[in-house]
């Protein structure tokens, strides 16, 4: 009896070695740990020093290269000077050291060479129909990242997020200030998916739009309009003495949503106006933020509705009552989890398996975006097919 115990032990104890040391074997080979679907953690510390749980990171260094600039401009390490894993990860300028290998596409003009090991990320911040990567490098793009949610990075304008601890508002002073009905400060003319059409038709309701930039009639203070200015205060100031901000994208694509929003909402203290309310919402948006033009039927529902909430108190600011639990980022350089700071974090975590884009381009453009011609104003305004003109906003009478 004593013997058939002790064969049975010897037999459960090699059993169990052998299942360590194959369980050991996996977690090596494939780069992750075989567990009951609980991920790896380990101690770290925010940016403020507050200890946090994070993933365990498998590489310790990772070194990007930007093989192209950002519209003409040079890319440097003030992209990840507010990540958790800067000390880790930098931009180098000398590319075989790289682990990866970004190209802007608009910037983009070849690929080069890549070594075997080096990942190649398309990034873009541009909706398909302003520009796409029409290069065809079937297979040797390996990630995307970009503005919509569904890229290898995440990339967008800015990100909303739930307060830790709600805050006070001073929602008397938000009022105060308020002595004009809407603003749009518009420096593209050009683009023909019809935000201008609409624009004219609000006005035509009996609102008046105030426009600045290049396609308005008003001057800015100081001339504090265009792309290179809108972080800062002086357009801020001027926003902030308008109820409602028209926020009309050049483009209406998948997840395309710029700082004409997350700027409004942030630190203009000022309702958008949005031509779709699903497009906002799925990027994190409160319901009760913004007023999307696809709530009405019609653009005298619309302009009727915005009277309404324009006069009252009570209903103008149920559109500010989010701030008090959530709060906007719209800084590059401070968003955590996205963007370069995603990049490196993804290539330490080595969680993920190669692959590549046989056609990157048709996952840029294919069913993302409205077609001018058959777009949501189109249909709004009851518009024939082609309507679209690319006049400058009529300039209506006041109407406060």
């Amino acid at each position: 009896m004593l013997r058939r115990c002790s064969r049975l032990l010897l037999v459960l104890l090699t059993a169990t070695i052998a299942l360590t040391v194959l369980n050991l074997n996996a977690e090596l080979f494939f780069g992750f740990e075989r567990s009951s679907g609980q991920q790896r953690t380990d101690l770290g510390s925010d940016s403020d020093g507050n200890e946090m749980r994070q993933p365990l990171y498998r590489k310790k260094d990772v070194q990007l290269h930007t093989a192209t600039l950002f519209f003409g401009a040079a890319v440097n390490n003030n992209y990840l000077a507010k990540c958790s894993v800067k000390d880790h990860c930098k931009l180098v300028e000398e590319r075989s050291a790289a682990d990866a290998i970004i190209y802007h596409a608009p910037d983009f003009v070849s690929m080069g060479r890549l070594k075997a090991n080096q990942i190649a990320v398309l990034w873009s911040l541009e909706s398909p129909i302003n520009h796409f990567f029409h290069h065809n490098y079937a297979g040797r793009i390996n990630w995307t990242m970009t503005y919509r949610r569904d890229s290898d990075v995440w990339f967008p304008y800015g990100v909303i997020t739930k307060r830790h601890q709600p805050v006070l508002v001073d929602y008397e002073a938000i009022w105060a200030s308020k002595k004009h009905v809407v603003i749009c400060l518009m420096s593209n003319c050009r683009h023909n998916n019809g935000r201008i059409q609409l624009i004219n038709a609000i006005q035509a309701a009996g609102i008046t739009v105030d426009m600045f930039g290049a396609c308005g009639y008003r001057k800015t203070p100081n001339d504090c309009d265009g792309v290179q200015k809108q972080g800062d205060r002086c357009v801020a100031q001027l926003f902030r003495q308008y109820k409602f901000a028209i926020s009309f994208e050049n483009s209406l694509c998948k997840d395309y949503v710029t700082e004409k929003f997350f700027d409004v909402l942030r630190n203009r203290f000022t309702v958008p106006i949005v031509m779709r309310r699903k497009t906002s919402e799925e990027i994190g948006a409160p319901p009760d933020s913004f007023i999307a033009v696809d709530d009405y039927k019609n653009v005298s529902d619309l302009v009727n509705d915005l009277h309404r909430i324009a006069k009252s108190k009570t209903a103008y600011m149920k559109y500010h009552l989010w701030r008090e639990t959530f709060e906007v980022n719209s800084d590059y350089f401070a968003i955590e989890n996205t963007g370069f700071c995603e990049l490196c974090k993804k290539i330490m975590r080595q969680d993920f398996r190669p692959k590549h884009y046989d056609d990157v381009a048709s996952w840029q453009t294919r069913g993302v975006c409205d077609h001018p011609q058959d777009g949501f104003v189109n249909e709004f305004l009851g518009y024939p097919r082609n309507r679209f003109s690319t006049r400058t906003p009529q300039r209506s009478i006041n109407i406060r």
